[in-house]
């Protein structure tokens, strides 16, 4: 048996060594408890009471001492579980070798801890929101991971989320499990990832929490209605924003600006956060809409998210090319263009054409828009293997001028699994 396998199995006995002691205690237990002030004993029973009210301290003493050894073999098998996790993520990290770059497995920094008044996993929220309020602290005592400047702004949020790890498993040690009996289930099982158990593949949470301030001196967030357990480590923070909301868009859409959304939902974000920065309108010329029929359809260039072959019906074929006409607009009419260029849109988008038919017509190389962008040179997108190249005119309109297909096997190289262009095919 190996050096490291040696106190894992001990630590499993002596978590296994109170069944014989707990089983005799539970029967002079029940005996003792059965008997009343109302029975007359003789001196021989007189002393054999005695005799079990002596044992039954004894065993209690006992039992009380080996359970303390339970939680200290628990405490122990899951501190040397976690050592040899971590050895083995340090050894998957040096002997991956993905060409693509791809890895495996990553390593996590802990910017934070948890100081909560939840101090054991019995009592503590299955649900945040379910106690508002709760009050815990984020103490970020990782300066050299994350120094106060890393948190400068946050307060400006009224909700966040929490990156934080599942410390107090006890099943960290032994088997993964596929499917649990969720506590309201009644009963059924469901795989652990369509649930929100804390027995998972990684042990990994995510957490929305409300920021009541930063507390620049004593180096804490202060947050409520927390379901975190005191201790608990935090990997990360990210702000919560108008778009973590389901259909948002179609809220927006209908003209329901993230700065009028937030209040009726109940949180708060900073003023540039909900700037109206996206772009008026978006629109593929009548020969680029052929082109990309000839791409989608027939060649099948964005196969299998867009998959023309589902059913072979005309329907569904316009079905995947109009959807993925209207993602390359939704995409475009956020202005992809890089921010420090000074070019990016400050009105909503009003409207989205993405065919000849309708009131929102495409417009045409002949339009003003269109010329007045034409002698520009084109911004390019990639969405999934399409170069998307389009124009923005000065009334912030958005024309797709030109859509091709890449290779991105024969005429890109990867670096970190991301395609670069090899010869000027691709900027």
């Amino acid at each position: 048996m190996g050096s490291e396998e040696q106190p894992l199995s001990t630590a499993l006995l002596s978590i296994a060594s109170i069944a014989s002691t707990a089983a005799l205690w539970i029967a002079l237990n029940t005996k003792f408890l059965n008997c009343t002030d109302n029975v007359i004993f003789s001196d021989e029973n007189r002393l054999e009471l005695q005799s079990l009210k002596e044992q039954l301290g004894h065993f209690k003493k006992q039992r009380q001492a080996e359970r303390q050894g339970r939680i200290r073999a628990e405490m122990e098998l899951r501190a040397l579980s976690k050592e040899r996790h971590y050895k083995d993520v340090q050894r998957t990290v040096r002997e991956n070798d993905n060409k693509d770059g791809i890895y495996d497995t990553m390593l996590l920094s802990r910017i934070g801890t948890i100081l909560s008044p939840f101090t054991k996993r019995m009592g503590t929220p299955r649900q945040g929101q379910l106690v508002p309020h709760g009050i815990g602290f984020l103490q970020l005592d990782n300066p050299k991971v994350c120094p106060m400047e890393t948190v400068i702004g946050l307060s400006e949020y009224s909700h966040c989320w929490l990156v934080f790890q599942f410390h107090a498993n006890t099943s960290s040690g032994t088997k993964k499990r596929t499917k649990i009996k969720p506590p309201r289930g009644g009963g059924i099982k469901v795989g652990c990832l369509s649930t929100r158990s804390p027995h998972r593949p990684n042990d990994l949470g995510l957490s929305l929490v409300k920021v009541e301030r930063v507390d620049e001196k004593n180096k804490r967030v202060v947050i409520s209605g927390l379901d975190l357990v005191n201790g608990t480590p935090v990997y990360d923070i990210k702000p919560f924003v108008p778009w973590d909301c389901p259909n948002y868009f179609d809220q927006q859409q209908s003209n329901c600006h993230p700065t009028a959304l937030a209040p009726s939902l109940g949180f708060r974000v900073p003023s540039w956060v909900s700037a109206d920065d996206a772009l008026r309108s978006v629109s593929f010329l009548p020969r680029i809409s052929n082109e990309m029929r000839r791409l989608v359809v027939l060649e099948k260039r964005l196969y299998p998210l867009y998959d023309p072959l589902q059913n072979k019906t005309d329907d569904i074929q316009s079905e995947a090319l109009e959807n993925a006409k209207k993602a390359i607009c939704e995409v475009l009419a956020q202005d992809p263009r890089a921010s420090n260029n000074g070019k990016r849109g400050s009105s909503m988008v009003k409207s989205i054409s993405t065919s000849s038919d309708g009131a929102n017509k495409p417009e045409t190389e002949n339009t003003p828009a269109f010329s007045r962008a034409k002698g520009q040179d084109p911004y390019k997108v990639m969405f999934g293997t399409l170069q998307i190249e389009f124009l923005v005119d000065d009334a912030n309109h958005v024309s797709v001028v030109h859509v091709s297909h890449i290779d991105l096997e024969k005429e890109c190289t990867f670096v970190d699994g991301i395609p670069l262009a090899v010869d000027g095919a691709m900027k």
